[in-house]
């Protein structure tokens, strides 16, 4: 016995009693650990379960009244916004979310709202709306002026002053200096 008291560097019997309680309530402490990571895993997966029923029996249910297969998933997280309040919800609870959710907006049912169409003239799509249903007349307002405007501000064509250029060459060519 002393042999084992000095191999591990103890003393006397009190010692090595203690060592032996510290040890045990270390593993004690270390199995409580690991049991408390047991418990969170465990409840994890049970979180992870109920998730995929509540997907599965929202999926049955959106199937039931006619939803695309393609916007389902939209009208799934549709869904959750309304159950958020109802984490345990049943069958009944999810056909009623989602007869409000097919009220509420029936794409994902196949089906499409009436939408009035855009008035005449309107903004954007339509450009700017007319004022007094009479086009503008050519010459007038911001359109770039009538025929004064034209002949005012008229400029020669290329033709017009090649041919007065040649005109004005040809007579000082024959002009003698005097």
């Amino acid at each position: 016995m002393k042999k084992l008291l000095g191999d591990l560097g103890l003393d006397n019997s009190e010692g090595l009693s203690e060592f032996i309680t510290t040890k045990r309530d270390a593993d004690q402490a270390a199995l409580t650990e690991v049991e408390r990571q047991e418990l969170r895993t465990a409840e994890a997966h049970a979180a992870q379960a109920a998730v995929r029923e509540r997907t599965a029996l929202q999926l049955a249910v959106l199937s039931g009244r006619g939803a695309a297969e393609g916007d389902r998933s939209d009208a799934i997280l549709l869904m959750d916004r309304v159950l958020d309040d109802k984490p345990d919800a049943d069958e009944e609870a999810v056909a009623a979310a989602a007869e409000q959710l097919k009220e509420r907006r029936p794409e994902p049912f196949g089906q499409t709202r009436e939408t009035t169409p855009a008035a005449p003239g309107a903004s954007p799509a339509g450009g700017p709306p007319s004022h007094g249903g009479v086009p503008p007349e050519p010459g007038c307002g911001r359109t770039g002026g009538g025929p004064a405007s034209r002949i005012r501000h008229r400029l020669p064509s290329l033709d017009d002053v090649m041919a007065h250029t040649i005109t004005i060459r040809s007579k000082a060519a024959n002009e003698e200096p005097g």
